[in-house]
């Protein structure tokens, strides 16, 4: 495909742009994409340019299919994590990413590697638990998205901290209260989806966080954003690409719910059902991306649970001593 710009890369650009003349951004998103915007700055300071900024992209997608084998593993076995890292790799939709010189490449890589190492610092030290929180930074650095994984991570945490009920509950609760407050205080820029306009050539139509109370929460709006995400089908496709995908998308969903039912006394189970939520909680308070990015985002959860599915449906009668013993 060679390296490609997409339509928002004038930003990340223009971003670096600033940086690197050490001024204020004088673009709306300069520090929402920080982090993108300082990668963009660096490849340039150092002149490999955008095949740079590909390169880790792509390193980054390979640290995620590791992360993906990771999870699977943890969650079936070593099948199931070979299985998912195999879908995740071969997913073309996600893979053509990784070669545009946008933020959502490394954040749907960044996803990924903060679950599994929010997993895999339960019961650690110090130090894993820190290398987690600094991944789950970088996400939120990467895109103002990103934020909702803190949360959700230290929540995990305090889940499997050995405390008392109450404890925990409490401790969670301040932590869903502080995360709401940040956002109502940071009073961002968002978008709003017009659902009308699915049916033809919807845009993005911004407002303020004020008038987000009034457009942006209506019971019907937010289902049909989140609909329209997760069907993962476009006006602008043919009625065959359509098709296939409503297929796929089916077919993943049923073995994911599959894998969910088979593994929900997991808490890693859990904690990647907890990503899969609050991503689409952004995009009910938001919009759907008319790419369907948003859903690609945690598509690789979606996969790990799907692997996990099939397998169930091979290994129907040793599937419950191979969960215990994985």
């Amino acid at each position: 495909m060679g390296v490609r710009h997409g339509a928002d890369t004038r930003r990340y650009v223009a971003g670096a742009d600033d940086l690197l003349a050490g001024r204020s951004f004088r673009g709306a998103g300069g520090w929402l994409y920080i982090g993108y915007n300082a990668l963009l700055a660096a490849a340039r300071a150092l002149a490999t340019g955008d095949v740079g900024v590909i390169a880790i992209q792509v390193a980054a997608a390979a640290v995620a299919a590791v992360a993906v084998y990771e999870l699977g593993r943890r969650l079936a076995g070593p099948a199931a994590g070979t299985l998912a890292a195999a879908l995740v790799i071969a997913d073309v939709d996600i893979a053509r990413w990784h070669a545009y010189v946008l933020t959502d490449s490394l954040y749907i890589s960044l996803v990924a590697i903060t679950t599994w190492l929010a997993e895999r610092a339960v019961g650690g030290r110090p130090r894993a638990y820190g290398v987690a929180v600094a991944v789950a930074l970088c996400a939120a650095l990467i895109r103002p998205n990103g934020w909702v994984m803190l949360p959700v991570v230290v929540v995990y945490w305090i889940a499997r901290a050995p405390l008392g009920t109450r404890t925990k509950y409490a401790l969670a609760g301040g932590v869903v209260l502080a995360s709401a407050a940040a956002v109502l205080v940071g009073r961002q820029v968002t978008f709003a989806w017009d659902p009308a306009a699915v049916a033809g050539n919807p845009e993005l139509v911004p407002f303020s966080w004020i008038l987000s109370f009034r457009n942006a929460w209506s019971p019907g709006r937010m289902l049909s954003r989140v609909v329209s995400n997760l069907l993962h089908t476009r006006p602008r496709y043919s009625t065959t690409h359509n098709a296939a995908v409503l297929v796929l998308i089916t077919l993943t969903y049923a073995l994911a719910v599959l894998g969910f039912v088979r593994t929900h006394a997991k808490a890693l189970a859990a904690l990647m059902a907890a990503v899969i939520v609050v991503h689409q909680i952004v995009v009910a308070l938001t919009f759907a991306d008319p790419d369907g990015r948003y859903l690609l985002y945690v598509f690789p959860l979606f996969l790990v649970l799907a692997a996990v599915g099939a397998l169930s449906l091979r290994r129907k009668h040793d599937f419950g001593l191979s969960f215990r013993d994985a």
